[in-house]
């Protein structure tokens, strides 16, 4: 498990509202967070930025 996976609020509308800050479909944004999909290095750097995290933070595996 990624902690992506740990940030988001699977099913809520914070999903889409946090896939159209960064610029994807929320139906991206919810393959990545299960791990079906890797993002772009532009995209991950969009994540990191709107959570006010470094890119590396999110994407440990645990």
């Amino acid at each position: 498990m990624y902690i992506i996976e740990g940030i988001f609020h699977s099913g809520s509308t914070y999903t889409k509202e946090f896939a159209d800050k960064i610029g994807v479909s929320s139906s991206t944004l919810t393959f990545i967070k299960k791990g079906r999909q890797y993002p772009s290095f532009s995209v991950t750097y969009r994540i990191g930025e709107k959570l006010d995290m470094d890119v590396r933070e999110i994407w440990i595996k645990e």
